[in-house]
């Protein structure tokens, strides 16, 4: 979810609404947001002048008033540039929607996290690779003992 919005109530063909947390539904009547009071509401909120907006868009002030008035509406390409500046997707700015985000999707890292990593297996797992060493170890020194009387029964190579 974008940074500082609240969630409002209820769902639009799997997008939740939201409104700048700056901003009462009741000020824009309820969750009808034109993009100019999102451009607005997050150029305040980022504590941006017209002015700094413009120049980080690469328009004049007067192209980002006139958004805000609602006299013009900004090109594609300068949404794509205001969504980084603001920090919030395209949509966002465009139609006021965020995706909702499914809790039930979960990635193979999250499941081998929270199924196979829980404490008590990264236990097992210590304790495992402990045995582990120490059996190699015992080989290891078995073959070296195993080997150092073979060379002192038959002599070391010429």
């Amino acid at each position: 979810m974008q940074p500082l919005v609240d969630k409002v109530q209820g769902t639009v063909g799997g997008y939740v609404k939201e409104l700048p947390a700056n901003l009462e539904s009741s000020n824009l009547g309820g969750i009808n947001m034109t993009i100019a009071d999102r451009i607005q509401s997050l150029r305040k909120t980022k504590g941006l002048s017209q002015e700094e907006l413009a120049d980080a868009v690469g328009v004049s002030r007067q192209a980002v008033s006139k958004w805000e008035s609602e006299q013009a509406t900004p090109d594609l390409d300068k949404v794509i540039i205001m969504s980084d500046v603001f920090d919030v997707t395209t949509d966002y700015l465009l139609k006021g929607i965020e995706p909702i985000e499914n809790e039930d999707h979960k990635t193979m890292a999250d499941v081998i996290d929270n199924k196979i990593l829980t404490d008590k297996n990264g236990k097992r797992a210590k304790t495992a690779l402990k045995w582990f060493l120490i059996g190699f170890g015992v080989l290891l020194g078995i073959d070296f003992i195993s080997m150092l009387i073979y060379f002192l029964v038959n002599g070391f190579p010429a």
